[in-house]
């Protein structure tokens, strides 16, 4: 049989076959028909393939089936399946609901921070404004007392020269 026919045997891909055949797994004999070469693979090495594939998954899987000789129906099986799925489903929903709702906390906190932050710099903004307006007000009161104190200097020099020319004898 050719790999299409053994894998819808197997109810695996092509591929898979092809990956079998390459590693070893199945072996398979390369044929050449016109000028085709095709893989074709025994009757015998797919039935110890299926063998062995059925071998290795029970002994890795856990049995559904007791140790008596109790088989239990398919259906109960799938639903059981289901079942755990389903759990397994609600548990990472609840996990992820819950890390969601700790990333909108987190969100919400830090949006509080950020806007306690720019009320901060605002009020820093206007300290530093009226700051800055206050210094002004204090130099330019400072320059008038300056020019204030330049001017009385200059009358009192003016007052005395005129005292001193008027207290001349000649």
């Amino acid at each position: 049989m050719d790999i299409k026919q053994a894998a819808d045997r197997l109810g695996v891909s092509t591929a898979t076959i092809r990956n079998w055949i390459r590693t070893g797994k199945l072996k398979a004999t390369l044929e050449t028909q016109n000028a085709r070469v095709k893989y074709v693979i025994d009757d015998d090495e797919l039935l110890k393939l299926r063998g062995e594939e059925w071998q290795d998954t029970s002994s890795s899987m856990p049995s559904a089936v007791p140790e008596q000789g109790i088989s239990l129906p398919r259906e109960w099986v799938i639903e059981a399946i289901k079942q755990a799925v389903k759990e397994s489903y609600l548990d990472f929903s609840d996990s992820l609901n819950r890390y969601i709702h700790e990333q909108n906390s987190l969100y919400g906190a830090i949006q509080r921070e950020l806007e306690a932050l720019q009320s901060e710099i605002a009020a820093t903004k206007e300290e530093v404004a009226t700051t800055k307006s206050i210094v002004q007000l204090q130099q330019e009161q400072q320059q008038r007392n300056r020019d204030e104190q330049v001017l009385n200097q200059l009358q009192t020099f003016k007052e005395a020269k005129h005292r001193k020319k008027q207290s001349l004898w000649w």
